[in-house]
Protein backbone atom coordinates (compact mmCIF):
# COMPACT_ATOMS: atom_id res chain seq x y z
CA UNK A 1 0.00 0.00 0.00
CA UNK A 2 1.39 3.88 -0.96
CA UNK A 3 2.23 5.41 2.28
CA UNK A 4 1.06 9.24 2.09
CA UNK A 5 3.82 11.63 1.45
CA UNK A 6 5.56 13.33 4.11
CA UNK A 7 5.85 16.94 1.74
CA UNK A 8 4.76 18.04 -1.12
CA UNK A 9 7.22 19.59 -3.97
CA UNK A 10 5.92 22.83 -5.16
CA UNK A 11 6.88 24.74 -8.51
CA UNK A 12 5.46 28.24 -8.42
CA UNK A 13 5.83 31.59 -9.99
CA UNK A 14 7.43 33.95 -7.73
CA UNK A 15 6.32 37.61 -6.87
CA UNK A 16 9.19 39.76 -9.09
CA UNK A 17 7.42 37.46 -12.44
CA UNK A 18 3.59 38.30 -11.35
CA UNK A 19 5.04 41.58 -11.27
CA UNK A 20 6.27 41.48 -14.75
CA UNK A 21 3.66 39.28 -16.45
CA UNK A 22 0.65 41.70 -14.33
CA UNK A 23 2.58 44.89 -14.78
CA UNK A 24 -1.23 47.00 -13.89
CA UNK A 25 -1.45 45.66 -10.58
CA UNK A 26 0.49 46.38 -7.66
CA UNK A 27 1.24 43.73 -5.31
CA UNK A 28 2.04 44.90 -1.41
CA UNK A 29 2.57 40.89 0.03
CA UNK A 30 4.81 38.31 -1.18
CA UNK A 31 3.60 34.45 -0.68
CA UNK A 32 6.32 32.36 1.18
CA UNK A 33 6.36 28.41 1.46
CA UNK A 34 5.72 28.96 5.43
CA UNK A 35 2.29 30.84 4.87
CA UNK A 36 1.45 28.05 2.67
CA UNK A 37 2.43 25.87 5.12
CA UNK A 38 -0.18 27.49 7.79
CA UNK A 39 -2.79 27.28 5.12
CA UNK A 40 -2.36 23.28 4.37
CA UNK A 41 -2.98 23.32 8.77
CA UNK A 42 -5.39 25.21 8.85
CA UNK A 43 -7.57 23.82 6.03
CA UNK A 44 -6.71 20.01 7.93
CA UNK A 45 -7.66 21.28 10.96
CA UNK A 46 -11.18 23.02 10.00
CA UNK A 47 -11.64 20.44 8.56
CA UNK A 48 -11.29 17.61 11.55
CA UNK A 49 -14.54 17.40 13.23
CA UNK A 50 -15.12 19.57 16.60
CA UNK A 51 -13.75 16.69 18.85
CA UNK A 52 -10.82 16.01 17.01
CA UNK A 53 -10.34 19.88 17.33
CA UNK A 54 -11.09 20.20 20.95
CA UNK A 55 -8.31 16.32 21.47
CA UNK A 56 -5.82 18.31 19.51
CA UNK A 57 -5.96 21.49 21.35
CA UNK A 58 -5.99 20.35 24.59
CA UNK A 59 -2.53 17.59 24.22
CA UNK A 60 -0.72 20.65 21.98
CA UNK A 61 0.59 23.48 22.97
CA UNK A 62 0.59 24.61 19.49
CA UNK A 63 2.46 24.44 15.81
CA UNK A 64 4.90 27.02 14.93
CA UNK A 65 5.83 27.65 11.09
CA UNK A 66 9.25 29.17 11.00
CA UNK A 67 10.96 31.18 8.38
CA UNK A 68 11.94 29.62 5.47
CA UNK A 69 15.33 28.36 5.02
CA UNK A 70 16.52 29.90 1.62
CA UNK A 71 18.71 27.11 -0.60
CA UNK A 72 20.96 28.48 -3.04
CA UNK A 73 20.39 26.10 -5.70
CA UNK A 74 18.22 23.63 -6.82
CA UNK A 75 20.59 20.68 -6.21
CA UNK A 76 20.33 21.61 -2.50
CA UNK A 77 16.51 22.56 -2.47
CA UNK A 78 16.13 18.79 -4.10
CA UNK A 79 17.96 17.15 -1.33
CA UNK A 80 17.06 18.76 1.74
CA UNK A 81 13.41 17.70 3.12
CA UNK A 82 10.80 19.61 5.07
CA UNK A 83 11.71 20.12 8.69
CA UNK A 84 9.45 18.80 11.24
CA UNK A 85 10.25 18.64 14.69
CA UNK A 86 8.77 18.93 18.48
CA UNK A 87 9.75 20.50 21.18
CA UNK A 88 8.15 19.62 23.78
CA UNK A 89 4.52 19.64 22.90
CA UNK A 90 4.80 22.23 20.30
CA UNK A 91 5.72 21.20 16.63
CA UNK A 92 7.76 23.44 14.00
CA UNK A 93 7.58 23.45 10.55
CA UNK A 94 10.42 24.69 8.29
CA UNK A 95 9.94 24.76 4.69
CA UNK A 96 12.99 24.28 2.29
CA UNK A 97 12.51 27.64 -0.45
CA UNK A 98 14.83 27.99 -3.35
CA UNK A 99 14.18 31.12 -5.90
CA UNK A 100 15.54 31.00 -9.44
CA UNK A 101 16.25 34.83 -10.67
CA UNK A 102 14.44 36.41 -14.01
CA UNK A 103 17.67 35.47 -15.39
CA UNK A 104 17.46 32.30 -15.45
CA UNK A 105 17.78 30.20 -18.88
CA UNK A 106 15.76 28.59 -20.21
CA UNK A 107 12.89 30.93 -19.89
CA UNK A 108 10.26 28.71 -18.65
CA UNK A 109 12.04 28.56 -14.89
CA UNK A 110 12.93 32.20 -14.87
CA UNK A 111 11.12 34.12 -11.69
CA UNK A 112 10.38 30.51 -9.84
CA UNK A 113 9.43 29.61 -6.41
CA UNK A 114 10.14 26.05 -5.03
CA UNK A 115 8.48 24.91 -1.79
CA UNK A 116 9.29 22.10 0.25
CA UNK A 117 4.97 21.82 1.72
CA UNK A 118 3.57 20.12 4.94
CA UNK A 119 0.49 17.77 2.98
CA UNK A 120 -3.13 18.40 4.57
CA UNK A 121 -2.89 14.62 5.18
CA UNK A 122 0.00 14.54 7.52
CA UNK A 123 -1.17 17.82 9.52
CA UNK A 124 -4.57 15.36 9.84
CA UNK A 125 -2.88 12.85 10.65
CA UNK A 126 -1.48 15.12 13.95
CA UNK A 127 -5.00 16.51 14.58
CA UNK A 128 -6.46 13.22 14.98
CA UNK A 129 -4.31 10.49 15.66
CA UNK A 130 -1.53 12.02 17.78
CA UNK A 131 -3.81 13.87 19.93
CA UNK A 132 -5.00 10.64 21.02
CA UNK A 133 -1.59 9.32 22.52
CA UNK A 134 -0.47 10.51 26.06
CA UNK A 135 2.53 11.77 24.17
CA UNK A 136 2.85 14.01 21.49
CA UNK A 137 5.10 12.32 18.35
CA UNK A 138 6.14 13.28 14.92
CA UNK A 139 7.55 10.52 12.97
Amino acid sequence: MPQEPTEIRARMIGMEKFQLLLSNMTFTYSVTCRDINYASFLNAYYLASSAAQRRYDAKNTGILFDDDIELPDEAQWKNTQLLVYTDGREIHVTSMAWKTSMQTKPTYRQGLQYCKLLPPSRAIEWIYVDALRDEFLIE
